[in-house]
């Protein structure tokens, strides 16, 4: 699946990453965004629902995911994990091994 970005929509045309996503989720389809031409908003919006969704495909097709090196079978106490680090967060790996999560150093401070 490739999400391509669309020449900017009226203002009230919006697209909730999470729900998108989780369609794919139930579909089984994998997906990569590009986050090239993105707002700083749209990257927070989108890189938090894609590691979500992404941890919810591994589960549904049977692979481990982890966070920081540890191995997680629920999917609610890892999220409650990554989310409570206060730790800045990539996707370390996403293969057949599982999908690998880890932190890349501090939360930033919002002004």
């Amino acid at each position: 699946m490739i999400l391509i970005k669309a020449p900017k929509e009226p203002e009230n045309w919006a697209v909730d990453p999470m729900a998108l996503l989780a369609g794919f989720v139930r579909h089984g389809w994998h997906w990569e965004i590009d986050y090239s031409q993105s707002t700083r908003e749209e990257k927070d919006a989108w890189s938090r629902a894609d590691m979500v969704c992404r941890a919810a495909l591994a589960r549904q097709e049977g692979r481990p995911f982890y966070f920081d090196g540890q191995e997680y079978f629920d999917l609610q106490i890892w999220e409650n994990a990554v989310s409570s680090s206060g730790q800045k967060v990539a996707v370390d790996c996403d293969d057949a091994s599982g999908f690998w999560v880890k932190s890349v150093g501090p939360e930033s401070t919002k002004h």
